[in-house]
């Protein structure tokens, strides 16, 4: 008879996410060396004992073993949350985009959900900051003075209108404007390394960047679509194809090229 049951679930990609492993005798022995070493596989454990007591423990180790493997593991996109659910329109969009990138690497990679309330040294441990939606984007002017700081100082924010909704399109530019009004968005041209570099993106969809340096040169800054991805990284499947040779491309610049044309600037 079950008398305790726990599940654990793993945000890495790895050899057995997605299945449930029923450990019976987790608490101890070798049940608890099977349900650690599942763990690190990213299974999600359910752990079956006689007692609650014995397999509590091992939980907390689960747990502990899960969270070292991962620490290994860089963050590269923060998902910014922001009142409302509107942010979070596609909940698996960035997850399934770093699983991707993870893959084409082959080097486990991580993300993570952030606030406006995070400090700037926060922000800028992780490249990217993404941010999308339908509605219109609504800052106030500390949350505004951090965006552009995170920007100067070596960050990159990808916005993208989800399913091409205009409330969202007109408050990002008009953002981007309010932060750089001194400075232009530009269409990237077709030729753009983003559009090549390492995969070859079909039919160049839309993107506008912020170039940081001198006129239209130097690093991109900000990096926008104005039409969707993030239902097709949410989805998944063979129609994404594009939108995730997109993405792992967008990741591939920002941090190998705009680091360093940064560093020439």
């Amino acid at each position: 008879m079950l008398t305790g049951r726990w599940m654990m679930g793993a945000g890495s990609m790895r050899r057995f996410e997605g299945r449930v492993a029923l450990v019976t005798g987790g608490g101890a022995g070798l049940g608890r060396a099977t349900a650690l070493r599942l763990a690190t596989e990213g299974a999600d454990i359910a752990i079956s004992g006689g007692r609650s007591s014995w397999a509590e423990p091992v939980v907390a180790e689960c747990w502990a073993v899960l969270f070292l493997a991962r620490g290994l593991e860089p963050i590269i996109i923060n998902k910014l949350q922001r009142p409302g659910n509107d942010w979070n329109l596609d909940p698996y969009d960035i997850k399934h985009l770093v699983e991707y990138i993870s893959g084409k690497f082959q080097h486990d990679k991580q993300w993570r959900i952030v606030t406006m309330e995070a400090s700037v040294e926060h922000l800028l441990k992780v490249p990217i900051l993404y941010m999308n939606g339908h509605e219109a984007l609504e800052f106030n002017d500390q949350e505004k003075a951090k965006l552009r700081e995170y920007v100067e100082k070596g960050g990159t924010i990808l916005g993208e209108a989800c399913c091409g909704h205009k409330a969202f399109d007109r408050s990002f530019r008009a953002l981007i404007k309010e932060l750089w009004p001194d400075r232009e968005m530009i269409r990237l041209p077709k030729g753009h390394i983003i559009y090549t570099t390492p995969g070859i993106v079909r039919n160049s969809p839309l993107l506008l960047g912020l170039p940081m340096g001198d006129g239209q040169q130097g690093r991109l800054g900000v990096i926008y679509s104005p039409y969707d991805h993030s239902c097709r990284w949410c989805v998944g499947g063979k129609k994404g194809r594009n939108s995730f040779t997109l993405g792992a491309n967008i990741y591939f610049y920002v941090t190998k090229v705009g680091r360093r044309l940064a560093a020439a600037d």
